[in-house]
Parts: C-alpha cells; structure tokens; sequence
C-alpha cells in the first residue's frame, strides 16, 4: 500500500469489515469453540463462554408470499425472466443453483440439482450445493413442459447453461436479482424477495401434504429444522383458509332455517320459524 502511494497511485479502499448483531453472535460462537477446545486439551480449566444462547443468530420467518403476489412480479418482470423464476419456484432451488443449471440437467421431467454458482471475493465459481449433496427434484408438469419447449426451440451442449444470456454465458443473480427488485418495487411488492420464490414452493408443497423427508429431499435440506418452518407455516395458512371461507361462505354457512306450514301459521297467527336441529348422522331430530 505506501509502495502504491510512492508510485502516485491510489491504493484501493479494504472492504468494510461487518458487523451487527449477526456478526457478533457468530464472532462469539467461534471464540468459545476455541476456548472449548483448549479446555480439551488441558490449557485451561473451564471455558469462560458460558452467557446462554449468546451465539444463537435467529433469523426472522420471510413474509408468506402467495401464488397470485408471484405471478404479478413475475408479469411485471421482462419475459426472459419468466421460465427461470417459475423453474426456481417448481423446483425448489436457490438462486445459486438456477444460475448454475445445465442443460443436461433436465431429463423426462426430473431436475438434477448437484452445483451452485456463488460469487466469492467478486469473482463467480461454481461449486457443489450448499450441503454439499445432489438431489433430483419433479418438476410441476405444466413447468416441466415449458422447460421441454425451451430446449426444443434452443441449441447448445449438455454442460451448456440451461439458461444463458444473449452470449451464451450463464445468467446471473445479480442480473435475476435486480431484474427482481425492479418488478417487485414497480408493483408495491418490494417487501418480497427473490430467495422468497423458493420459499413459496416449499410452502406450498406442505400445503400439498408433503412430509418433512419429502420437503428435504425436494429442497436439499441436510436436518428438518429447516423443513418444519414450511410445514409451520401451511399450517398457519391452513388456519387462515378455513376462516376466509368462513368470511366469504357468509349466509351458506348459517343453520338451516325452514318456515312452518300455513296452516300453523294461520292457527298461531304468527310468521313462525322452524330451526331444524340435526343429529351427528345428518338427520332431523
């Protein structure tokens, strides 16, 4: 950097280290690992990290975004957007592993999903996924067909990017994200993010009744902590479902109400209303 200085040149600004709460809690986990570690091995008697859930980094929920919010970004953005963002969604994948699909990736309506592209100290690499573990996830068949109809009607190799740009080249996050942004924010739906499109599909396949196994298979999740989140919040929706019908079902919800004969009326002079009681096996009472 002073050799830089002497030769007129100005050296380029060092990154700003993080920081926050997430950054702290994670600097403190890794200072009592190694404490803990030195209490092995007998150069110190106790470990002094002992402040309980100091390095726990709790990650709010993402706002539920439902099928109709999804399809309105996804109508706002440029077409060439639109069959990614719906493959992301059907096959449950991070933003990583889209850029990173292949061409030869897709066979019979199946996705297999073994690499990530994730950008290191600026520089894109491709990696294995995050856990480290492949996995072959069914596309929804109506996605499955648009995914057929695309390779049918474009060339290129089996390691040839499922999805490229105008040079051939892979897309990238940054272009899928600020593409993303920009529909989202036009729309007032800025509030959702992209990584939120995985997290629809999972979502909405524990609405289907998908198991926890079955939702870390399709999502590539290494425990079930992570899976039991989707299956929360299906249930939540499950909740909300049932007292939106309820809401709207209105006067076709209410007990049966059937009025009394005429000749009842003309004896008790009055508009006499019958409310039929029914049993647990449907029947008056």
């Amino acid at each position: 950097m002073e050799a830089a200085k002497r030769r007129g040149v100005e050296p380029p600004e060092a990154p700003p280290i993080p920081t926050g709460e997430s950054r702290l809690r994670q600097a403190y986990t890794l200072l009592r690992s190694i404490l803990q570690t030195a209490v092995r091995d007998g150069l110190i008697g106790s470990n002094p990290c002992q402040i309980v859930g100091a390095g726990s980094v709790a990650h709010p929920e993402r706002p539920y975004m439902t099928p109709e919010a999804l399809a309105a970004i996804v109508n706002a953005m440029p077409e060439q957007w639109t069959l990614p963002i719906r493959v992301m969604f059907g096959a449950h994948l991070r933003v990583g592993e889209l850029v990173a699909l292949q061409r030869g990736d897709y066979a019979g309506g199946v996705l297999r999903v073994e690499r990530q592209t994730i950008r290191v100290r600026g520089e894109f690499i491709t990696t294995a996924t995050k856990t480290g573990n492949s996995r072959s996830v069914a596309l929804p068949p109506r996605i499955a067909a648009e995914v057929e109809a695309h390779l049918a009607a474009t060339t290129g190799f089996g390691k040839s990017p499922l999805f490229p740009r105008a040079d051939g080249e892979a897309i990238t996050g940054n272009a899928l994200g600020q593409a993303w942004r920009k529909a989202a924010r036009s729309i007032g739906l800025g509030h959702f993010h992209v990584h939120d499109v995985r997290h629809a599909g999972l979502t909405m396949a524990a609405q289907g009744g998908a198991t926890t196994r079955e939702l870390m298979a399709r999502a590539g999740h290494s425990t079930a902590r992570a899976a039991l989140i989707y299956q929360h919040v299906a249930e939540e929706r499950n909740v909300g479902i049932a007292a939106t019908l309820d809401t709207l079902a209105g006067a076709a919800l209410e007990p049966r109400v059937l009025e009394a004969k005429g000749t009842e009326r003309a004896r008790t002079g009055l508009e006499a209303v019958i409310r039929v009681e029914l049993t647990a096996d449907g029947m008056p009472v």
